[in-house]
């Protein structure tokens, strides 16, 4: 059975965690919208329903740091998620998910790339190399002219 990662910031640390993601249906913000957490399996102790809801509050992450790994890994073999942003020589770009498809979105541009065009399915990697992340790295965004 194929596994679904994904990774979040914490809401109160400076640290991610990786693993499956839970979208709170009991408690909700404000706005009506779900809490994320990122259940951390490498950081947390529990045998039971009751221990991970003792623990949930420690794998509250940031909404917008949200990202789904698409299986691959960049040529360095680093597993990749969404909102990477990965360099590919004369361009980079960041990692999004379409509704049936993975891209990548050129940042200065108004251009995708497909993975089917950068991905090697054999060896399950893309072309590029990981530099950063929307969250942790937002300078990366700018266009320098």
């Amino acid at each position: 059975m194929r596994e679904i990662k994904f990774r979040g910031k914490s809401k109160f640390k400076d640290v991610w965690h990786y693993g499956s993601l839970i979208n709170n249906a009991f408690f909700l913000r404000s706005d009506d919208s779900a809490i994320p957490y990122i259940l951390d399996t490498d950081d947390i102790d529990y045998d039971n329903f009751v221990d991970i809801a003792e623990q949930l509050d420690d794998f509250e992450v940031i909404p917008e740091s949200v990202g789904q790994s698409p299986s691959l890994k960049d040529k360095n073999r680093k597993v990749i998620y969404e909102n990477d942003i990965a360099d590919f020589g004369d361009v980079q770009g960041v990692i999004k998910k379409g509704a049936w498809y993975w891209f990548v979105e050129i940042i200065g541009y108004d251009e995708i790339i497909h993975f089917d065009d950068i991905a090697d399915e054999n060896d399950m990697t893309i072309e590029g190399e990981v530099i950063g992340n929307t969250i942790d790295n937002p300078e990366l965004l700018e266009v320098y002219e």
